[in-house]
């Protein structure tokens, strides 16, 4: 047998892995598994993947071996025995772990993240079942802790949550000192619209919006409750209203405030922009290039900011009433921006969402054009696939070395057309382009069965293998110690290597050694080394006293001539 023929088949198992997936230890005992993964006390603390049956999904550790015994953090028992993401579960999604079904006097939440005692939830104690959050139109009652009407009762209109008086307010409301919700801060009455009729002392109430502010005679008001347009004859200025002289009523001729000298125009009214250039109002709603806008750059040839409701296109710099556009033609959007999709209606809707389940990606999902018609992506961002409609990439991707995607986790697949699927079969690498559950190529050390359908594990000592029986390649730690060709088919008995030997030509001539062992004795160049074991949870090593990395969740520390490795705290 060639060296040749040796570094090829080593070359080949070069992805394969002798990890345990055990997070913590005591001595030789496995106490800790990674996420992901149960500990299995019923198999000699052994590290098993999470995702190989429904019933350990979510789980930390089993006793018996056939149903978990105790949960992850944040998820507790169903009645089905599965581990959910909340109490009060009669029934789960098997996959997604999510409840399906509560138990009686509970309801679920439209996400499936919660069970409530109260209908017209939205969020609360996974735990006890109370509600803290009410969808909108409903406010909280502290005494019940149930979710009521908040528009049947004029004393919690617009509330979110109260007692025997309303105690705090819906978005965009603000509690007066009437104990109502108004559309106003620092409001002493409202009407049952929640429009402010009367400010709180040392506020005045604005003549056209009703808002209170600290300004006298102010017509408007702005979302932050400042005064942004005095009445009429009268100009803002250091955030005051005041009235300005008749010769300086066609020099501040369509401007809305000034800047504190009042010198100069700092914003103009409606339909006019202000050309930094000069200084001057200017109207606007017969020019293309600064319809909508409010200011021009420096050089008044852009627009530099658009009037409230409108947007400044990132690329031609004209305003739109379309969120997210990038260019536009006679106000009409033609293209978004990066991480908005343009539908059949000129709007940009965002394309990097998830919907409810958090699970299966948006219909836009990074899709560029869409034909809103038929509810389907027409273009998809670059190194996106655009299939039946929808946009996919490789979020479950494990491997990536040059950008694309060569191995996906667990339960994943790798597909050409559509990146990482979810598969039903255990160890599948790669699957079909027309079924993601017709297995094309499994992991290392796996060899597919047509007729099972399924991966089955090779024999000791194989990367590869053509059944479970016959060897195509050694795995790391054996070498070839008989090779013959059987049927066509090259088939190789593998030999173990020596005690911390990763490549050798036979059991006693060893090429290199495995992570956590050192070379004790001999290099390289004889080809005939002795490996000695690294400190525990030490990966890489100079001598048994001289670690040079550590395993995760350890940190390497020094101590005299020693390097060895410390739990993380």
């Amino acid at each position: 047998m060639s060296k040749v023929f040796i570094f090829i088949s080593l070359a080949l198992i070069l992805y394969s892995t002798q990890a345990d997936h055990c997070l913590e230890k005591e001595g030789d005992k496995c106490i800790s598994c990674e996420m992901g993964y149960y500990l299995d006390k019923s198999s000699n603390n052994e590290c098993k993947d999470s995702y190989l049956a429904a019933v350990f999904h979510n789980c930390l550790e089993t006793e018996d071996g056939i149903s978990c015994s105790t949960c992850n953090e944040g998820y507790f028992f169903a009645k089905n025995g599965e581990c959910v993401n909340t109490k009060n579960c009669k029934k789960s999604q098997k996959r997604l772990s999510y409840c399906e079904e509560c138990d009686e006097g509970f309801y679920l939440l439209s996400n499936g993240l919660f069970c409530s005692s109260s209908p017209n939830c939205v969020y609360g104690d996974r735990e006890t079942g109370e509600c803290t959050d009410c969808e909108y139109g409903y406010y909280l009652d502290l005494n019940e802790k149930k979710c009521k009407s908040n528009k049947e009762n004029n004393k919690f209109k617009n509330c979110k949550k109260g007692g025997n008086i309303c105690e705090e307010c819906v978005y965009k409301y603000y509690l007066g000192e009437d104990n109502l919700c108004s559309l106003s801060k620092n409001c002493s009455v409202s009407d049952e619209n929640g429009k402010c009729t009367k400010c709180s002392e040392g506020f005045y109430l604005s003549s056209f919006d009703n808002k209170c502010t600290t300004v006298e005679k102010c017509l408007k008001v702005n979302y932050k409750f400042e005064c942004e347009e005095c009445e009429k004859y009268l100009l803002l200025n250091n955030s005051k209203c005041v009235s300005i002289d008749y010769w300086e009523i066609s020099k501040f001729s369509n401007c809305k405030y000034t800047d504190k000298s009042t010198v100069y125009c700092e914003e103009c009214k409606e339909n006019y922009y202000l050309n930094q250039k000069n200084n001057f109002c200017v109207l606007n709603i017969y020019m293309k290039d600064f319809k909508n806008c409010a200011k021009s750059d420096i050089t008044g040839e852009f627009c530099e900011s658009c009037h409230p409701g409108y947007y400044l296109g990132t690329e031609d710099h004209k305003c739109t009433s379309t969120f997210g556009c990038a260019a536009s033609k006679d106000g009409v959007c033609i293209k978004c921006r990066h991480s908005f999709c343009l539908n059949g209606n000129n709007n940009c809707i965002q394309n990097d969402k998830y919907n409810e389940t958090n699970e299966i990606k948006s219909l836009y999902y990074k899709c560029i054009r869409t034909n809103e018609a038929s509810n389907e992506c027409l273009e998809c961002e670059s190194g996106y696939f655009l299939q039946a409609g929808k946009c996919f990439d490789t979020l479950n991707c494990k491997e990536r070395p040059f950008g694309n995607c060569v191995k996906c986790r667990n339960n994943y697949c790798l597909n050409n057309q559509y990146g990482c699927l979810y598969t039903n079969i255990p160890h599948c690498e790669r699957c079909d382009s027309e079924d993601m559950n017709v297995c094309t190529g499994c992991e290392a050390g796996y060899t597919f069965d047509k007729e099972k359908n399924e991966c089955i594990k090779c024999k000791e000592g194989c990367a590869t293998c053509t059944n479970e029986k016959d060897c195509g390649t050694c795995d790391v730690g054996y070498f070839v110690k008989k090779a013959e060709t059987k049927n066509g088919d090259f088939d190789a008995e593998c030999g173990k290597c020596i005690e911390g030997c990763k490549d050798c030509f036979d059991e006693n001539t060893c090429i290199s050694c495995k992570d956590g062992y050192y070379v004790v004795k001999g290099n390289i160049k004889d080809e005939n080394l002795v490996c000695g074991k690294c400190s525990e949870n030490c990966l890489e090593c100079s001598s048994n006293i001289q670690c040079l990395r550590c395993d995760y969740g350890y940190n390497l520390v020094s101590s005299g001539n020693s390097k060895f490795c410390e739990k993380l705290n």
